[in-house]
C-alpha cells in the first residue's frame, strides 16, 4: 500500500508483488507498477485486463535461457 502511494518511480522485476504470474489475479493489495521488467517472456497474468493494469510498460530482457528449452517447455 504505501509503494502505491509514493511519487517515484515505481520498478517490478520479473512481475508486480501481489499479481498472480498465471491468472492475473490479485489476491490482495498489488503494486501499481509504472514499469516491470520480466525474464525470457511475458507471464500470462501479465496480459489480460487487470493483470496489465499492474504493470506498466513491459520490458523483457534475456537471461541467457536456451530457445530450445522454451519450445520443450511448451509443449
Amino acid at each position: 500500500r504505501n509503494i502505491n502511494n509514493t511519487q517515484t518511480l515505481v520498478l517490478s522485476v520479473d512481475i508486480p508483488s501481489g499479481l498472480d504470474a498465471d491468472s492475473g489475479a490479485r489476491p490482495g493489495i498489488c503494486v501499481e507498477a509504472d514499469k516491470t521488467i520480466t525474464f525470457v517472456s511475458i507471464k500470462t497474468g501479465m496480459t489480460g485486463t487487470s493483470g496489465s493494469s499492474y504493470c506498466g510498460e513491459i520490458v523483457i530482457r534475456d537471461i541467457g535461457f536456451p530457445a530450445y528449452s522454451l519450445n520443450i517447455l511448451s509443449s
